[in-house]
């Protein structure tokens, strides 16, 4: 079976400026944006409990779990260097974020010269 050959043609049109007084029309806009609704990520100590959870459902003995109940408390803490409980995704994601959008067009010109 021999493939079938296909042309793909383009025609852009561009717009021309027309001859006239210059004019400049200018526009800027700013706006806030943010999420009605985040899902945030569980805490280190929710994590090492939800390992821990998984260990003993999967039908391991608790005594083998990841993480001791202890453990689990110095996560929550968070002052022990060894179980640290930092949020990072606090740290590195705003609630709200500024956007701009600017638009500057200049349109005129002569018979011989023609701006857009």
């Amino acid at each position: 079976m021999v493939p079938a050959l296909v042309t793909v043609l383009f025609f852009v049109t561009t717009k021309r400026g027309a001859a006239g007084k210059m004019r400049v029309d200018a526009n800027a806009s700013f706006s806030w944006q943010g999420s009605s609704h985040v899902i945030r990520p569980a805490s280190s100590a929710q994590r090492a409990q939800y390992l821990n959870d998984v260990w003993i459902y999967g039908g391991n003995s608790p005594a083998g779990a990841p993480y001791t109940p202890e453990e689990i408390e110095l996560f929550k803490k968070g002052t022990d260097p060894h179980y640290l409980n930092t949020d990072w995704f606090g740290a590195c994601v705003r609630s709200h974020a500024p956007m701009q959008n600017h638009n500057v067009s200049i349109s005129g010109g002569t018979d011989k010269l023609k701006i857009l």
